[in-house]
């Protein structure tokens, strides 16, 4: 019954810790298309931040299903 407990126990942890994980690797992703995005706009592309998330978010979705 022990062994059971430590093995929950090491399943939650390792679970949040992968959440973390996820929360900071998107936050890095988030970063980096804003970087491309402003290196876009100096070489005289017009792009907006909306239209970028929102098509990578589709294509998130499509990859997810």
């Amino acid at each position: 019954m022990l062994a059971l407990e430590i093995v929950t126990l090491l399943l939650a942890a390792s679970a949040s810790a992968f959440s973390v994980f996820l929360h900071f690797w998107n936050k890095r992703k988030v970063a980096d298309l804003e970087a491309d995005i402003a290196k876009l706009q100096e070489k005289g592309i017009p792009v907006r931040m909306e239209n970028v998330l929102s098509a990578a978010r589709t294509s998130s979705r499509k990859e997810n299903s």
